[in-house]
Order: structure tokens, then C-alpha cells, then sequence
């Protein structure tokens, strides 16, 4: 499924930081939806709920559609995500060999 150079230890970091990537940018996306509720960005699936989304993808193991979702989120909203995050997040996706059209500004 993934590269043999990802134990299960090495998946479980990435679990996380795509959990705890998640959390921010659903945080940021609930702070934007107080601040701004007619933001253009609660008219995209998958963005107020996205957390629930990337647990389910996590819970069936399916780490490079929780990767790709985490960065739907990050890319599809008005957010500030740290760019720093968002530039890992795209590198491992890349090195797991799940395919993002999204790119870094």
C-alpha cells in the first residue's frame, strides 16, 4: 500500500500530524464561519464537517485520502494555514504516492 520504508510507527506520526493538522484548519474554518459566516468558503463540501471526514478516513486506514482531504481543506478555504505545515503535509503525500493537484503558493 505505502512504501516500504513507513513501519507502522512512521504511519503513526503521520496519522497524527494529519489529526492534528486537521484540528487547526477546522478551528481556523470555525473561527472564519464566527467572524464571516457569508464567506464563499462554506459553500464547499466537505469544510465545516472535514474533521469528521479525515477521522473516518483514518479509522479505515486510508491515510493519503485523510492527507488529501486535510489539504482540500487547507486549499479550498480562506484560511491562513501555517505555510510551513502545509509544505509537509504535500511532501509526505508525495512520498506515500498519493497524487495533489493542489500547489503552494
Amino acid at each position: 500500500m505505502y512504501p516500504a520504508m513507513f513501519k507502522k510507527s512512521k504511519t503513526r506520526d503521520i496519522e497524527a500530524l494529519a489529526r492534528e493538522s486537521c484540528d487547526l484548519a477546522q478551528s481556523m474554518i470555525a473561527d472564519l464561519r464566527q467572524s464571516d459566516p457569508s464567506n464563499e468558503t462554506f459553500g464547499q463540501a466537505g469544510l465545516l464537517n472535514g474533521k469528521d471526514i479525515v477521522s473516518e478516513y483514518l479509522d479505515h486506514g486510508e491515510l493519503g485520502c485523510a492527507l488529501s482531504h486535510v489539504l482540500y481543506m487547507v486549499h479550498e478555504s480562506a484560511i491562513s494555514f501555517p505555510k510551513e505545515k502545509a509544505v509537509e503535509l504535500h511532501e509526505i503525500a508525495k512520498t506515500i504516492g498519493e497524487p495533489i493537484s493542489y500547489v503552494i503558493e
